[in-house]
C-alpha cells in the first residue's frame, strides 16, 4: 500500500452557503445556512486520502488555542496520523462563502473582542461586560478547553439570519442565530440559545472580524 506525507495548511473554517454571491452593493441577506468545518487543503488531501483508504501523514502549524484543539481532535476521530508545530499567531481561520455552482470567497479574521450580557435578556449594552477583552491566546485556550474537558456537545446549529456590508464597502456585519446545548457527566446542561452580532473591518483588503456579542434572546 503507498504511503503519503503532506505538508500543508489547516485552518478552522465558517461556511456560509449563498444561492449566489452578493453584489458589491449595500444589502441584506436573511436565513443563509451556516456551519463550521476543519479546512484547508493540507487537511483536505488528508482526510481525502484516509477516505479512499490511503494511509498518511499531515504536518502543518495550528495555534495553541481552541480552534487548534478542535483541528488536533477531528483529525484524531478520522485517524489522521497529525504532527504540527505551533504558530504563535494562533490557528488560521477562515470565513467562507459558497455559491450554489461550487464558487468560494475565503474571510479571514484572526483576532477579535468579545462583550458578553449579563444575561440573555440583558439587551441594554449597560448591562453589558467584558469577560475576556482582547484576544488572548492563553487565557482563551484556557476557558475554552475548561468547556470542552466537562462537557459534550449535544447539538451546535446556527443559521444566518442577515448580512449588511457598508455603503463604503470598508464594514460589514453578520446576524446568526444560534442554538448550543452542552451538558456534562451529571445532565447539567448549559444551553445557547439566542441572536449574536460578528462585526467585520476590511483591513489591507483583507476582512478581520474585530468584535463579536453574546448571545441575546429575542
Amino acid at each position: 500500500m503507498p504511503y503519503v506525507f503532506i505538508i500543508g495548511g489547516t485552518t478552522f473554517d465558517h461556511i456560509v452557503s449563498l444561492t449566489e454571491f452578493p453584489k458589491p452593493i449595500p444589502q441584506t441577506i436573511h436565513q443563509a445556512p451556516f456551519y463550521e468545518a476543519i479546512g484547508s487543503t493540507g487537511a483536505g488531501k488528508a482526510l481525502s486520502l484516509k477516505k479512499l483508504g490511503v494511509s498518511n501523514t499531515l504536518y502543518s502549524i495550528i495555534g495553541d488555542d481552541i480552534f487548534g484543539q478542535q483541528i488536533i481532535r477531528h483529525l484524531k476521530k478520522e485517524e489522521v496520523d497529525f504532527i504540527y508545530d505551533v504558530d504563535l499567531k494562533g490557528t488560521e481561520r477562515h470565513f467562507n462563502m459558497m455559491d450554489a455552482n461550487g464558487g468560494r470567497i475565503s474571510i479571514f479574521h484572526p483576532d477579535m473582542i468579545w462583550p458578553w450580557p449579563r444575561t440573555s435578556t440583558s439587551h441594554d449594552p449597560m448591562d453589558w461586560e467584558l469577560v475576556l477583552g482582547k484576544f488572548n491566546k492563553e487565557k482563551w485556550s484556557n476557558g475554552w478547553q475548561d468547556l470542552f474537558d466537562n462537557y459534550k456537545l449535544i447539538h451546535n446549529i446556527r443559521e444566518i439570519k442577515k448580512i449588511v456590508i457598508s455603503n463604503e464597502k470598508d464594514g460589514a456585519f453578520v446576524v446568526v442565530d444560534i442554538d448550543t446545548l452542552w451538558e456534562d457527566n451529571h445532565n447539567n446542561k448549559n444551553h445557547w440559545k439566542g441572536r449574536v452580532c460578528k462585526v467585520y473591518s476590511k483591513v489591507k483588503n483583507e476582512w478581520k472580524m474585530t468584535m463579536h456579542t453574546g448571545t441575546l434572546e429575542y
